[in-house]
């Protein structure tokens, strides 16, 4: 009888040091990727400042047209392109740290407490499982938390080139497709904005819970 129960034993304890060097492989590749991730933050960032930048000088070109450029349209352009590069590495990083969050979903810590009842060194095994499992989601959520606040931030660049091509370009004057096509695009961009915003809130929130139930 007794060699069946170390069996037992042996086998979760090889489960749970398994499931703890995922984790720490996860850790290391993270520490790995620090460079990619901040490089990406900060061309979402560079983009939102170049695009606010351009939108101010087309403000102030209907007030002062001779400060704008000869080649605008190609520089609306150029705008435009950037912006498109900065929601999709938006995009990019969302939906990488989504597939994070669904490991870390599939670790089921109830089913390793069920068969680690009782087994005073698996306990201690799944403790230390339930540590590298937090902290790991907590880095995972606090990066989503930044990206959809830079993809708030960067709605507002846009914004500020829909209304400058507005005011250049007189949509809803010359085509009433053109104009239509607009106002859909203007106001899926609000709620894309008002998404990206409460999901970076409520991830803020879910962060200020955790620190307040460990403390």
């Amino acid at each position: 009888m007794e060699e069946p129960i170390f069996n037992r034993s042996l086998n979760i304890e090889q489960e749970l040091l398994a499931e703890i060097k995922v984790y720490r492989d996860k850790q290391k590749r993270w520490g790995e990727s620090k460079l990619a991730r901040m490089i990406r933050r900060g061309a979402i960032h560079l983009i939102y400042w170049l695009s606010l930048a351009w939108f101010m000088t087309t403000l102030i070109a209907l007030f002062l047209p001779s400060i704008l450029p000869s080649i605008h349209p190609e520089l609306s352009a150029i705008n435009a392109g950037f912006l498109l590069a900065g929601v999709l590495l938006g995009l990019y990083g969302i939906a990488t740290m989504r597939s994070e969050k669904r490991t870390i979903a599939e670790t089921s810590l109830e089913y390793y407490q069920s068969i680690a009842e009782g087994e005073k060194k698996a306990l201690g095994l799944l403790d230390q499982l339930e540590q590298n499992q937090e902290t790991y989601q907590q880095k995972v959520e606090e990066e989503l938390r930044k990206i959809f606040l830079l993809l708030s931030r960067l709605t507002t660049a846009i914004y500020g080139s829909m209304t400058s091509a507005l005011l250049t370009y007189k949509f809803f004057g010359e085509s009433y497709v053109a104009g239509l096509l607009y106002a859909v695009f203007f106001f899926s961009l609000i709620s894309a904005d008002v998404y990206c915003h409460n999901q970076a809130c409520s991830d803020q929130k879910s962060k200020r819970k955790q620190l307040a139930v460990q403390k």
